[in-house]
């Protein structure tokens, strides 16, 4: 079945809108699954004038500045490094059991029009499958496509753990040109554990858009940790639901941005259920005029007694000229709960480069040990050696490279008022 159905005339179209409008109306459902019940309402978005940061879902965003593009919208493929023992297979392959618990992630929908887009293009996406009690000692590899000149590139995948599995899992993401719109679900089943390290690494003039949704089950663990540094606007989603007693989830982030990069994250977590716990620390790196947004839902339902949420954002500026939105958003519903929430926003702590330049700690690299200190910390869900390991590398590297920059930054300055080549 197509959406052409689903067409509105468009309204104050721009040419880079009338081709997400036009791949939209020509795509058809998914395979293997029936008509999605998210698409009319997001369709309906789609025919309207393009957002703008006047939206409360898109404010303190350069979200109209896309309308300048013209890319074409395509589905585009994922690469996998499979575990042994774990299997993969298209989702038009699927059936029995394996395709309701898909069916239970599809009809979640997404959290706007370009996360969609992901969902929408990739007809046949992949399924990976974890068996029951199998726990790979190697993490599982997923890499988006980094995309191509004049193409939004559009791809997902899905991820099902069957009882008292546990699996590591290690998602590259990060456009390389024009834009990406990229989206994986997981079904975590009873007992079953999951922790998922991505690191967003988009190229400086990209656009990206990228969304997870996490179904955990009884007694089962769901840790994401997000290192991100790439992209002039890279928006990430992550929603989680807590759906049986005993569940837990740990989303922890670092975002680190230059220049005049936009990093924005929203997250949303739904304790359905009682005795759930979910735990949340986001950290901001802000240097130049760099912004950074973040967003953070938490939802305890009606009779989920017992639920515990702990929220946190961290933020340093390293510039007069950074900015750091934070915005966290509490919903309780339930009598004998715990919720809490925090946001921080600072520089680096004078006393302590002092303090360390005081033990012979030359000032870069006190400033390198109070910056790799505050990131690290994003860390702390992580078990696995592996993802500590690609962790712990990709937050050092970045941030030498944001004192290398801002050192060469200063000595121009200082050449400049003086006079003389740096």
């Amino acid at each position: 079945m197509t959406g052409s159905s689903e067409y509105q005339p468009p309204q104050n179209r721009s040419p880079q809108g009338q081709r997400l409008q036009d791949a939209w109306n020509h795509a058809t459902t998914p395979v293997g699954l029936p008509e999605l019940a998210w698409r009319p309402a997001l369709a309906a978005q789609l025919s309207k004038s393009w957002p703008s940061a006047r939206e409360e879902e898109w404010k303190y965003s350069p979200i109209s500045q896309i309308q300048a593009y013209q890319w074409s919208p395509v589905a585009d493929e994922v690469r996998f490094e499979l575990p042994e023992g774990v299997e993969a297979c298209r989702m038009s392959a699927v059936s029995g059991s394996v395709l309701d618990r898909v069916k239970s992630l599809m009809n979640i929908p997404p959290a706007h029009r370009f996360n969609a887009m992901a969902w929408i293009m990739d007809q046949d996406v992949w399924v990976i499958r974890v068996p029951r009690g199998l726990s790979p000692s190697a993490p599982l590899r997923v890499f988006a496509p980094r995309g191509s000149e004049g193409s939004w590139s559009c791809a997902a995948w899905i991820l099902l753990v069957e009882a008292e599995a546990h699996l590591s899992v290690v998602e590259y993401y990060g456009p390389q040109a024009s834009a990406t719109s990229w989206g994986a679900r997981f079904f975590l089943e009873s007992g079953s554990a999951v922790e998922h390290l991505r690191v967003q690494s988009a190229a400086s003039d990209s656009w990206g858009f990228a969304e997870s949704i996490a179904l955990v089950g009884e007694n089962a663990r769901y840790v994401q940790t997000q290192i991100s540094s790439g992209g002039k606007m890279c928006r990430e989603d992550a929603v989680v639901r807590l759906q049986g007693r005993g569940a837990e989830a740990h989303l922890d982030a670092v975002f680190m941005a230059r220049q005049e990069q936009v990093l924005d994250h929203r997250t949303n977590i739904d304790h359905e259920v009682g005795d759930t716990q979910s735990h949340q620390l986001y950290k901001g790196l802000l240097a130049d005029s760099a912004r950074g947004i973040f967003n953070g839902r938490i939802l305890i339902r009606r009779g989920a007694v017992g639920a515990n949420a702990a929220q946190l954002s961290q933020n340093l500026l390293l510039s007069p000229q950074a900015e750091i939105n934070t915005k966290p958003e509490l919903q309780i519903d339930a009598d004998d709960v715990k919720a809490a929430h925090g946001a921080a926003v600072g520089q680096l702590d004078a006393e302590h480069l002092f303090y360390l330049q005081s033990r012979g700690i030359s000032e870069e690299k006190a400033k390198e040990v109070l910056l790799l200190g505050f990131a690290l910390e994003a860390l702390r869900g992580l078990r696995d050696p592996e993802l500590l390991k690609i962790g712990n590398s990709q937050i050092e590297a970045e941030a030498n490279l944001m004192l290398r920059t801002r050192k060469s930054e200063a000595l121009a300055s200082e050449s400049s008022r003086s006079g003389k080549l740096p």
